[in-house]
């Protein structure tokens, strides 16, 4: 449980978090100012009005990204690594088929292959990643939140 928070709130998992914190709150800030000075409405509605679409904005943020990460999308990502890996598969396979190999085919054969492993393991590790989505579920509740506080400005 440790290492799931120590992974999950990383520099730049933390930064990430931040920005879009911010980005929400600017949607609030702006549409607070509109509210109040182009339509008159009072502070209380606007308010509660500015925290449904923050709380929408973080929910429908979050709601994305995992379903991104739960694999919304990854066929796309699959497709393209499955592509790569078999070209490599391909040349090596044409290399191998030669009667006799040079120093240069050899050479190449093992670069080649070289390349396979590190994009298998770099392919292994985004997996890993994708498992830990801490963040976005810290801004579907920070969504949430604003979301109830919003109906409780909306109905006092």
């Amino acid at each position: 449980m440790n290492q799931y928070f120590r992974s999950g709130l990383r520099k730049l998992r933390l930064i990430h978090l931040f920005i879009v914190v911010v980005i929400g709150l600017i949607f609030w800030a702006a549409i607070i100012s509109i509210l109040v000075l182009n339509y008159k409405k009072t502070f209380k509605t606007a308010f509660s009005d500015s925290g449904f679409v923050a709380g929408f904005f973080w929910i429908a943020y979050g709601i994305v990204f995992i379903s991104a990460r739960l694999g919304l999308g990854s066929s796309w990502r699959s497709m393209s690594s499955s592509r790569r890996d078999a070209k490599i598969r391909r040349e090596m396979d044409k290399i191998r088929n030669k009667n006799l190999l040079s120093d240069d085919d050899k050479i190449s054969l093992k670069i080649m292959q070289q390349n396979l492993d590190r994009n298998l393991a770099r392919d292994e590790v985004i997996e890993q990643e994708r498992r830990n989505q801490l963040i976005y579920f810290i801004l579907i509740g920070l969504g949430l939140i604003q979301i109830i506080i919003a109906v409780i400005l909306a109905y006092i």
